[in-house]
């Protein structure tokens, strides 16, 4: 719209009245009125004078400014003016009415957008996640607190409004360029605007605006909100035109695969992401950017109705293994049994060998257990009749890795042995890195402490050094979750180490894994509140399964101790995933805190239920840890008078210091025959101080169960 005449003055003259209202009721001529704003000024005591948004200033208002300025020394006046700096350039009167002003007597403020730290405060204020905020706003204070105020991902209207107002002030030729930018995430190269045809007088048009910035490279948007705002106005027509249109100029440019793939899903062009998206998704792997593969895999197969079957079962593979890394297992299962049908017709015994092996790690992740190891035997018997490759290698590992994790530690040692002989002689870096980690873990198992954590070392380094970060991550977590079992001292530090890698390389599986262990040490240490901000993190991070497990437990534990209702419902999930696992590893936490659960409310018989079964089961497989957490809750239940050899030290003294069942909430003691009472000095020689010398700092107590005193 075209400004008032000297509005700012007429703001003034309704405010004031006086000689300024009566100069301009009378139509006196300019420097009348210059003058009379002058004496009151100059008469009404010290005054500021605030005139905002000067970007749109006529020129008589930029006239005021010059005039009040070289006489701004005499008069008890602060003159504030406010523009915005796109809509000042080099050719506005604005600048020119400042030039003719005496110097000394002027401040130029320049105002930076809101730095990143100062763009959170304000979404940590509204309660909402502050990722990709200042990213999308470039730190504009408007847009920030609009779209904080509205909530939501769509644009606000408040912000559209604001955005399409200045684009509808372009000349049709300038929105029909910005139109273009518009779809175009990121930047569009000045060599590619000239090749869509985009002149240069209307690329200055569009930067004098404000609308677009440059740099000596490109034109782009200068907030991606504002991008946003201007292509949700694009009818899908025009959309659809402009995306083909974009399409042949940057396959003429030798444009990233990744924006041909973008660029030709969006234009309808099947053709074209048929040609692309297989090499794109191939590249992001390559980099490590799982999330951005899954996308390119699952576009080529919406492409891929007309494509013979060897070429599109590759592609079912490739979207597996990338959504397997990024904890999507119920995808990657899906697309895994899709690719093995497909394998199954094709006469390959090699490659259905291999994917085989691959749906038997994926159902473990899923929580089958047993038909992982089903699955996981056929794949091994199938590879066994063909020549040695690096298949079957993989395959022994496989199994081993599924052996160890049933807990028949000798077996799993030599699968995993016979595996890495194979690969080694093979040269197989991959399958040799994950033998040692089966290798390691069951060595652990069996007591070998130095013999396993040094086959660990080993493993990640090897798979760390080849850029096998999947490996890599599993040997960590695998040392992380050890640590965590075994309460020792440097457990949070081996997993920070652990949750950080895979932060690092996108490896969701993994990094939820950990951070469930994090927040059952963090419940052992007394921090719960960053326990339980873990275990949420962990199970909002994707479906249900093995990852989500450790989160799912230590909430189920919070929940209990604080007395929830909701704790019902999650010991359940709880239980659900450790039946269909079927594995000790799941079922002895599952059983733990589901006891805890029940003792609490005073439910003796149904705390001798839910242990009973498992602690006969880990008196098989003589795992300390396990022995002594679950034979600890067998003699809180009073189905236990001593404490079995095989429990490991400090659920041993607990069991045996205190002379007698313990009580239990609601109820009185329950009397046994102790075979001698401890005394206070041997409790605390015996417990107390062997456990703070070996398992914790001393300003931080025993965790819950390892606490031995003499009961009243």
């Amino acid at each position: 719209m075209t400004p008032r005449a000297l509005g700012p003055i007429h703001d003034v003259a309704r405010r004031l009245g006086g000689r300024i209202e009566q100069a301009f009721a009378t139509g006196a001529p300019r420097e009348d009125l210059f003058h009379a704003l002058e004496n009151e000024l100059a008469t009404g005591g010290p005054t500021m004078l605030v005139v905002e948004d000067a970007h749109w200033a006529d020129e008589g208002t930029l006239d005021v400014f010059a005039f009040l300025g070289r006489r701004i020394a005499q008069l008890p006046v602060l003159l504030v003016v406010t523009s915005r700096p796109e809509g000042t350039g080099a050719r506005h009167g604005l600048l020119a009415a400042f030039g003719e002003v005496g110097h000394g007597v002027t401040t130029r403020v320049e105002l930076p957008p809101l730095s990143r730290a100062a763009v959170a405060d304000l979404a940590r204020a509204a309660g909402r996640p502050a990722e990709g905020l200042h990213e999308a706003t470039g730190g504009n204070p408007f847009f920030v607190t609009e779209i904080l105020a509205a909530g939501g991902d769509a644009v606000p209207r408040s912000v559209r409004d604001a955005v399409l107002a200045r684009y509808g002030r372009l000349s049709h030729e300038a929105r029909k360029a910005v139109e273009l930018v518009s779809i175009v995430p990121g930047r569009v190269e000045l060599g590619l605007a000239e090749a869509l045809g985009i002149p240069h007088e209307v690329a200055d048009e569009c930067l004098a605006a404000g609308i677009l910035v440059a740099d000596e490279e490109a034109l782009r948007f200068r907030h991606e909100i504002a991008r946003r705002a201007v292509e949700g106005m694009l009818s899908p027509p025009r959309r659809l035109a402009l995306e083909r249109r974009l399409l042949g100029p940057l396959e003429e440019a030798q444009a990233d695969v990744a924006r041909l793939v973008h660029h030709a899903r969006r234009g309808g062009v099947r053709d074209a992401v048929r040609r692309y998206a297989p090499l794109a998704a191939r590249t992001a792997a390559a980099a490590g950017a799982h999330r951005e593969a899954v996308e390119h895999y699952r576009a080529a197969l919406g492409a891929a109705d007309t494509l013979p079957p060897a070429e599109r079962v590759e592609l079912l593979e490739g979207l597996s293994v990338e959504a397997y890394l990024c904890d999507g297992v119920e995808e990657a299962l899906e697309a895994r049994r899709a690719a093995v049908a497909v394998r199954e017709g094709l006469g390959d015994p090699r490659a259905l060998g291999d994917g085989l092996r691959w749906l038997a790690r994926l159902l473990w992740w899923a929580g089958a257990s047993g038909e992982a190891e089903a699955v996981g035997r056929r794949a091994v018997r199938l590879l066994d009749g063909l020549a040695p490759g690096r298949e079957l290698a993989m395959a022994l590992s496989g199994l081993s890795q599924l052996r160890m994790l049933a807990l028949s530690a000798d077996e799993a040692i030599e699968l995993g042995s016979r595996a890495m002989e194979l690969a080694r002689a093979l040269d197989d870096t991959e399958t040799t890195a994950h033998a040692l980690t089966n290798v390691g873990i069951a060595r652990l198992l069996r007591g070998e402490m130095d013999r396993g954590g040094a086959a660990l070392d080993e493993a990640f380094a090897l798979a760390d050094a080849r850029g096998l970060h999947d490996h890599a991550a599993r040997a960590l977590v695998a040392q992380a979750r050890e640590s965590v079992e075994h309460r020792e001292p440097a457990a949070e530090q081996i997993l920070d180490r652990a949750i950080a890698y895979a932060e690092e390389h996108e490896l969701d599986g993994y990094r939820r894994y950990a951070l469930g262990f994090r927040a059952l040490r963090r419940l052992d240490r007394g921090a719960w509140k960053d326990g339980e901000i873990d275990a949420r993190e962990a199970i909002s991070g994707g479906g249900p399964g093995i990852s989500s497990f450790p989160a799912l437990v230590a909430l189920g534990r919070f929940q209990t101790l604080r007395g929830e209702p909701a704790a019902t419902a999650t010991l359940d999930q709880v239980a659900a995933l450790a039946r269909r696992s079927g594995e000790l590893l799941r079922i002895w936490p599952a059983t733990v805190v589901r006891a805890e659960h029940a003792w609490l409310a005073g439910e003796l018989a149904q705390v001798a239920e839910e242990v009973g079964q498992a602690y006969e089961h880990a008196l098989a497989v003589s795992d300390p840890w396990m022995v002594g957490e679950l034979a600890f809750w067998r003699w809180r239940a009073g189905a236990l008078a001593h404490a079995p050899p095989a429990a490991t030290e400090p659920y041993r003294l607990s069991i045996e210091a205190t002379g007698r069942l313990p009580r239990t909430p609601g109820s009185g003691s329950v009397a046994c025959t102790p075979a001698r009472r401890l005394s206070r000095t041997e409790i605390r020689a015996r417990c107390v101080r062997p456990w703070l010398s070996t398992n914790a700092t001393r300003r931080s107590p025993p965790p819950t169960g390892f606490v031995c005193r003499q009961e009243a």
